[in-house]
């Protein structure tokens, strides 16, 4: 007999075996199935699913010759599991499907690539070996083993991700309109990307390998919650990235506690911050390709906040573009506010209008400084490239070494 998971009554399971329909069955009053005198060898493919019904959902397994208990099938939901030692593969789904084309079969094979049209769920003791990329348009959940190879698993829905405990390899998430929170720690040994939708982390934490590439959406980072990145970590286009405690008000300023929230102020230039930690930005070295950290605020969209650095540090920060406005802040504008903060061993390289601190500044710098090497053609300088007549810098320095080819160099 099989099924052990309540489906309600009346339902029709459908027994597939090695791609062929085998036989029907309908839940019982109390919502269980079972099917009798199957004739199912070691290794032979178990394929059952709901049939004709607005809730729709799959299990798959290897028979192992024996009786088969418990085979539950959840709505919108693909369950994976196996009687024998060996893994379930694509390869599998593809052997357990055969030709049949019913849509309640929410799953297809190409090659060696899987999409699905449901969650993902990888039954408890049981391993998932795909040999090939995924798509899903539902929730991850492993309840057991999960082993990527060098898979890519593309989110193109909505969902929890629940990692338990294993690793992806590379991951995607593709929906403009997607939303999705993983519930424990999420391990992607090399790259992550994002081009739409909204990722919430509140729980675990993010750990990349590779590199972090963002073209669009909105990731929230609890900063409660760790965040690490390997490689190159890249917002760009639409991409949001979000990642400090606090409102952003004068009595609630964002708290910026490590580098990958102070890139976040990027995108709140006109709140109030404070520095809550200090932070070394080595890693800014390997970010954007090697352009490295993202000034705050340009020519176009100037910061125009406060930023309290409580006299901290930030050591070691990486800029190395060709554009204006080049500096831990891009364009500091008129009635913004920078004061307290130590910079410390900046490399800043950028075209006109470049600075440790500040690119350009029209608004206030108070007890800050900057030591290390800035360069670039014109407005060129330790602390600030340029500073406006509205500008005022008090009590603050800059050292090291400042070069330019062109006019206002020092």
């Amino acid at each position: 007999g099989m099924g052990g998971n309540p489906l309600g009554s009346s339902r029709i399971i459908i027994l597939v075996i090695n791609g062929i329909e085998d036989r029907g069955a309908e839940t019982n009053p109390e919502g269980f199935y079972s099917f009798s005198n199957v004739t199912a060898d070691v290794g032979y493919i178990i394929l059952v699913y709901i049939s004709g019904d607005a809730i729709k959902g799959n299990t798959i397994t290897m028979a192992n010759g024996l009786d088969i208990a418990g085979l539950d099938i959840y709505g919108s939901t693909i369950t994976l599991r196996h009687e024998t030692a060996d893994p379930v593969s694509n390869s599998t789904l593809a052997a357990a499907k055969g030709d049949l084309t019913d849509t309640d079969i929410l799953y297809t094979v190409t090659g060696s690539d899987m999409a699905a049209n449901a969650s993902i769920h990888i039954a408890p003791g049981m391993t998932f070996a795909p040999g090939g990329n995924i798509e899903l348009s539902g929730s991850w959940v492993n309840s057991g083993t999960f082993d990527p190879g060098n898979a890519l698993v593309r989110f193109n829905g909505s969902g929890d991700i629940i990692s338990g405990g294993s690793h992806f390899y590379d991951m995607s998430l593709e929906n403009s309109s997607g939303s999705w929170s993983p519930n424990d720690t999420l391990t992607v040994d090399n790259d992550f990307t994002m081009t739409g939708g909204t990722m919430t982390v509140d729980a675990g934490g993010v750990a990349i390998g590779g590199d972090f590439l963002q073209s669009g959406g909105l990731f929230i980072s609890d900063p409660a919650t760790s965040f690490s990145v390997g490689g190159s970590f890249a917002v760009t286009g639409s991409g949001i990235f979000r990642r400090f405690a606090g409102s952003g008000t004068s009595n609630d300023p964002y708290l910026v506690a490590d580098v990958y929230g102070l890139q976040s102020v990027k995108y709140y230039l006109s709140s109030y911050f404070r520095l809550s930690s200090s932070i070394d930005a080595s890693s800014t070295e390997g970010w954007n390709n090697g352009a490295g950290f993202v000034p705050l605020g340009n020519g176009l969209s100037p910061f125009t906040g406060s930023f309290e650095g409580d006299d901290l540090q930030i050591t070691n920060l990486t800029i190395n573009t060709d554009s204006d406005y080049a500096g831990l802040f891009g364009y500091i504008y008129n009635g913004a506010q920078v004061s307290n903060l130590r910079l410390i061993n900046v490399n800043v390289g950028g075209g006109n209008g470049v600075g440790g601190l500040a690119g350009v500044n029209s608004g206030s710098i108070s007890n800050s400084s900057s030591s290390g090497r800035v360069s670039g053609a014109s407005y060129v300088g330790s602390l600030a490239g340029y500073n406006y007549s509205s500008g005022t810098i008090t009590a603050s320095s800059g050292s090291g070494l400042a070069s330019g080819s062109g006019d206002g160099v020092g």
